[in-house]
């Protein structure tokens, strides 16, 4: 975590699209980011704060954030020429974002996270659905 807000070291998107001769589609997303570390925690003077390296006692409760994977699926369908309906499902297994302690340090308040976690990274709605539809006449 760099400055207040998270950055992994890796993340990746995988999509696996299959079209079937029917015209339906369907994708599934995989996104990936990997574990984070509390900067806060390094003998660094420039990234230690009140907690961890020789200026305080390590923050143990708040050291990694796991590394985090979801899973979505979208599917869309051309009913005809010009009508087409998209639905799919964000977050299928409905994972939670990560959580740290904001009344030990407070690097998970505002303007950086909300509710004890960062929505700006982490996937905070949980599980979503979508629908759509698409008409051209």
């Amino acid at each position: 975590m760099v400055c207040g807000t998270p950055s992994p070291t890796w993340r990746h998107k995988v999509r696996v699209t299959w079209t079937s001769p029917w015209d339906l589609s369907l994708s599934l997303d995989w996104r990936h980011l990997s574990s984070v570390k509390l900067d806060a925690n390094t003998t660094n003077s420039n990234l230690n704060g009140t907690t961890g390296g020789p200026s305080g006692t390590p923050d143990l409760v708040d050291a990694q954030l796991p590394a985090m994977d979801y899973l979505d699926l979208a599917g869309t369908w051309t009913a005809r020429p010009g009508l087409e309906f998209r639905a799919g499902i964000n977050n299928i297994f409905d994972r939670n974002p990560p959580t740290m302690d904001s009344n030990t340090i407070g690097v998970s308040a505002p303007p950086f996270g909300n509710g004890n976690t960062f929505p700006g990274v982490y996937d905070s709605l949980g599980r979503t659905l979508f629908i759509g539809v698409t008409a051209k006449y």
